[in-house]
């Protein structure tokens, strides 16, 4: 007994082998399916009504009415697949909008972070230029404070010397004065000497003594 084929599995069966480019026959279609050349050549005929093809014996009512059933069928199925391609396709270009939205997005994001990049790299630069001139500045200040160190130290010295030296002229002064005393004093000595000299070289008085006459 041969196994019992349905419809779906003949319009299967020749669907596979208009696909593989073989003539569709009653034993080409039986080779995929089995079951018996009646069954076979029934849905053939169905089949090849559905698609449109001419046929040597015209169909009987119910297979007519079948047909228009299926054609029907196809119609509302072929509508409803348009329908889902419209939806697809409306899906698409909203995808493609997505998709372009998001590629400029992107781009915008790799701009700001070339940009970014770009500012962080002068930051660094900055940076390093800003840790060279606070070193800079610490060494300048580091010679200032030793050359404060050593004014510090000259002013100390200046000091001392500057002490030194007004007592130094102090005592000058106290010697001044006492060579000046000292001065008077050996002149006053010579001048008392040059005067008993004189006195000495002056000759002598007479030792009788002039009367005044009286006036009266």
């Amino acid at each position: 007994m041969r196994p019992r084929i349905t419809k779906e599995q003949v319009f299967n069966a020749a669907d596979s082998l208009v696909a593989a480019g073989i003539k569709v026959t009653v034993d080409a279609v039986r080779e995929i399916t089995g079951g018996s050349d009646g069954t076979v050549n029934v849905f053939l005929r169905l089949w090849k009504a559905l698609r449109g093809e001419p046929l040597r014996v015209p169909l009987s009512e119910d297979e007519m009415n079948y047909v228009l059933s299926e054609q029907t069928k196809m119609k509302s199925k072929s509508a409803e697949i348009q329908q889902a391609n419209r939806d697809l396709v409306e899906q698409a270009k909203q995808k493609d909008a997505e998709i372009t939205r998001l590629l400029g997005e992107i781009e915008a994001l790799e701009r700001e972070r070339a940009e970014l990049k770009e500012l962080n790299a002068r930051s660094e630069l900055e940076r390093e230029s800003l840790l060279s001139d606070r070193a800079r500045i610490v060494r300048q200040l580091a010679d200032s404070l030793e050359t404060i160190k050593i004014l510090y130290f000259c002013a100390g010295n200046i000091d001392t010397e500057i002490n030194r030296l007004r007592i130094e002229n102090e005592e000058r002064k106290r010697d001044l004065a006492t060579e000046r005393e000292r001065n008077l004093c050996q002149k006053q000595e010579l001048e008392d000497c040059h005067q008993r000299i004189l006195n000495l070289q002056a000759p002598p008085q007479s030792s009788r003594s002039f009367e005044v006459p009286d006036p009266r």
